[in-house]
């Protein structure tokens, strides 16, 4: 399984491993995270979900974005140009489904502007892509 929260997982991307063979492995991922013990708790109120629900939406999901991030800044800083696109949703801004995916989405928005204005002296730019209606 792809180990997003371990930097090798991430490191990948950056060295080739084809795209289809990522969204695979994430979609399996993806699956896993909304059952607890053969039940579908993915749609439970907070005081209802697993704890490591909330620890897999930070460590595998904001921390992916940030650690993407670092490993693609360095060239961007080289070559003065370059931009890193972040994956959000608008759960961020509207309730769906769980506390804690909303608020990992909300982390990764904000994540997504410090990162902009930290990048922006260096002609670099990070942007946050938010799919679907909004």
């Amino acid at each position: 399984m792809f180990g997003v929260r371990l930097k090798p997982g991430v490191t990948v991307v950056f060295i080739g491993i084809p795209v289809h063979t990522l969204v695979e492995r994430r979609v399996r991922l993806a699956a896993l995270l909304m059952v607890e013990n053969g039940v579908f708790t993915w749609a439970r109120s907070f005081w209802e979900q697993p704890l490591w629900r909330w620890d897999s939406m930070f460590s595998a999901g904001v921390r992916a974005h940030y650690l993407g991030s670092q490993l693609a800044a360095p060239a961007m800083i080289v070559n003065r140009r370059g931009l890193i696109v972040n994956i959000s949703f608008w759960a961020a801004q509207k309730h769906i489904a769980n506390v804690a995916y909303g608020v990992s989405k909300a982390a990764t928005d904000k994540m997504t502007a410090d990162m902009a204005v930290e990048l922006t002296t260096l002609r670099g730019y990070c942007r946050v892509l938010v799919p679907g209606p909004g």
